[in-house]
């Protein structure tokens, strides 16, 4: 009478390892995946970003801008060039190369100033591109044409942004299991940081 008793207790033993072992599986390939994801939109950004700011130099020479106004606009972008080795975020996700992997003190500074040097582009460009200005670029074909560049590659900027941070939180509340801490299914992978900064160039725009 106990071996078919102990038989079924090997079997849902077994069973049960089976499962934890599958969802423990799925959950690190969810994980790693998620982190690809974080690494592959905060690449785009960065050269979002890059491209952004080589149109706010453009949008500098518009020639109806006050001189004041230009030289404001273009100082922003100017301020928003990246070193190559400066990770847009440093929290060491990134284990591609060196540089992309510092986390020190140092680099999560000058990765706080560049963001900060972004949300100052946003503000400034909000506030040269208004309603009046944007009317009469509008009505020049060439200046049409930059201002509707300038526009897509902020929206695009906002939407890279919006998918990172997403991959971001979606990534936090998998590691905050706690069968997901205690089997160290993460690994050694540092905990991803959001990338915060104002990303609207939209005269009105509510920023972040």
């Amino acid at each position: 009478m106990n071996n078919p008793l102990m038989l079924l207790i090997a079997i849902l033993t077994v069973g049960c390892l089976a499962f934890v072992i599958r969802q423990s599986a799925i959950l690190a390939t969810r994980l790693d995946r998620l982190h690809w994801r974080i690494l592959t939109t905060r690449d785009s950004l960065a050269l979002l970003l890059d491209e952004r700011a080589r149109y706010g130099q453009r949008i500098a020479e518009y020639p109806d801008l006050p001189s004041a106004v230009s030289a404001e606009v273009s100082s922003a972008a100017c301020a928003c060039v990246r070193r190559e080795d400066l990770p847009l975020v440093a929290d060491g996700l990134d284990r591609r190369s060196a540089e992309a992997a510092a986390s020190d003190e140092e680099t999560r500074t000058q990765s706080l100033a560049y963001l900060e040097a972004q949300s100052t582009l946003s503000r400034v460009l909000r506030s040269a591109i208004n309603t009046e200005v944007r009317e009469r670029m509008e009505n020049d074909p060439y200046w049409s044409r930059e201002l509707h560049q300038l526009d897509q590659v902020s929206y695009k900027v906002q939407l890279a942004r919006s998918m990172h941070n997403l991959y971001v939180s979606q990534t936090r509340k998998i590691r905050e299991r706690t069968w997901v801490r205690l089997a160290h299914l993460a690994g050694h992978a540092p905990y991803a940081v959001s990338v915060d900064f104002d990303d609207d160039t939209l005269e009105d725009g509510l920023g972040y």
